[in-house]
Formats: C-alpha cells, sequence, structure tokens
C-alpha cells in the first residue's frame, strides 16, 4: 500500500542521511553554563525556551558542553533558594557523543535504546563536502559517498574519557 512504501522510503532515507544533516548548531541551541545559579528569572527563562532538555556548557565555551539538565526535575525546586545548577539538588545527566557523519538511523537505534534523546555530535574536519554542508548547505543532494568518509557509527558517552580530544563539539543533534 501507499503508507508502507512511504514507511519503507523513510527508512532508507534515514540509513543514507547523515546525522548533521538535522541537528541544531550551537550558536542558537538554548544552553546555560555551568555557573548559573537557579532563580526565578533563570527558571522562566528555561521554562518559556519550551524544551525538555538544557545542555549545560562549561562558562565562556558553548562547545565544552559537561551534560544536561531534564527541566521537568526543576519542578521541584524552590526559585527563592537559588541553587546553583551543579547543586548535588539538580542532577545532571551526561550526553552521547557522536560522530556527525553517523546515519540519522544509527542515531535513531541509539536513542531507542533509553540512555538519551539528545546528542553532541562531533567532528575533526577534512573533508570538503562534510564541511560545506555543515556549515550551512543542508541540501542532501549532493552528499552522495561522502558518508563514507567519515567515521560513521563511532560515538561515547560524555561521562567517559575522551579519546579523541582533537574533534571540535560543533553542533547539537
Amino acid at each position: 500500500s501507499g503508507d508502507e512504501v512511504k514507511i519503507i522510503t523513510g527508512a532508507l532515507a534515514l540509513s543514507n542521511k547523515p546525522a548533521f544533516m538535522a541537528m541544531t548548531p550551537l550558536s542558537i541551541s538554548f544552553m546555560l553554563p555551568s555557573d548559573t545559579v537557579l532563580s526565578r528569572d533563570v527558571i522562566r527563562s528555561i521554562l518559556e525556551s519550551g524544551y525538555s532538555r538544557i545542555p549545560i556548557h562549561v562558562p565562556g565555551r558553548r562547545e565544552d558542553i559537561i551534560g544536561l539538565i531534564i527541566v521537568k526535575e526543576l519542578l521541584l525546586l524552590d526559585p527563592e533558594d537559588e541553587i546553583p545548577v551543579l547543586s548535588t539538588r539538580v542532577k545532571l545527566y551526561s550526553l552521547p557523543r557522536m560522530d556527525a557523519t553517523i546515519s540519522m538511523y544509527d542515531v535513531l537505534n541509539i536513542f531507542q535504546t533509553g540512555k538519551s534523546h539528545m546528542a553532541v555530535l562531533t567532528y575533526a574536519g577534512g573533508n570538503l563536502e562534510i564541511d560545506n554542508a555543515i556549515q550551512g548547505n543542508r541540501d542532501a543532494s549532493h552528499w552522495g559517498d561522502a558518508a563514507s568518509a567519515g567515521r560513521e557509527g563511532k560515538y561515547n558517552y560524555a561521562n567517559e574519557e575522551e579519546e579523541e580530544e582533537e574533534e571540535e563539539l560543533i553542533r547539537i543533534l
């Protein structure tokens, strides 16, 4: 039937589309520095953002994401207490890190394990076609075999030691 064809076509598209084609740039991602105090104004800003998960980064270094907080867990906090975001009263969750060239299908499989619904994409550079696409050209029609130039399927979690320090954290999926 037509619906079955759409489902199969969609699944095939996910296996051929790299994760960076669906990412949100760090520059426009709603994030908080780790030295943030959860005041009434900050909590209001978090709620107005509309996001359920907020990445936390090292102050002044948005590319250095240390984890995330889940917004609904802030509901039990009293804004008058002005609790630091890194307080023991606020749980900080790790974020998986994945190469930007991993297929969307692989990302979906990782997310379905239930460990995370968000990831940090990394990319060391070196492939002009990928570099151009990451810089803003999300048109997949030119993608071709560029995915094979990356390290598809490679990921690790933020709370584990980073083996690839040369990778630049570029975007959030």
